[in-house]
C-alpha cells in the first residue's frame, strides 16, 4: 500500500489530520525527517494494542471532554503509524 500521505507528513513536519478508510480519524504532530512522530492522537472510536508511551493527563487538562475520549501517545515510530493505516484498510476521504 502507497503511504504518500504518510511521507509528504514525515517530510514536512508539523501537526495533520488524517482519514483512515474505515471511517476513524488520528492526528499526527511531528518534526520534519523524523523517525518518531512526536504526537499521535487517536480519535475517540479507534484503539491500538501500542505500548508506546501516553499523556492521558494532557488530554485531561485540555479540558475539553470529547477530546479526552481519545488517546494521545508520544514518539511513535513512522512504521508503527503505518501499519496502523493499513490494518484500517489504507486511507479515507479526507474531511471538506
Amino acid at each position: 500500500m502507497t503511504h504518500a500521505i504518510l511521507d509528504r507528513i514525515a517530510t514536512t513536519g508539523g501537526g495533520h489530520l488524517i482519514t483512515l478508510a474505515d471511517g476513524h480519524h488520528i492526528t499526527v504532530h511531528g518534526q520534519a525527517g523524523a523517525d518518531l512522530i512526536d504526537e499521535v492522537y487517536l480519535h475517540p472510536g479507534l484503539d491500538v494494542d501500542w505500548d508506546h508511551a501516553e499523556d492521558s493527563a494532557e488530554l485531561f487538562l485540555s479540558g475539553d471532554p470529547e477530546l479526552a475520549k481519545g488517546r494521545l501517545f508520544l514518539e511513535v515510530p513512522v512504521a508503527d503509524v503505518r501499519a496502523l493505516i493499513d490494518e484500517r484498510g489504507g486511507y479515507g476521504q479526507e474531511p471538506s
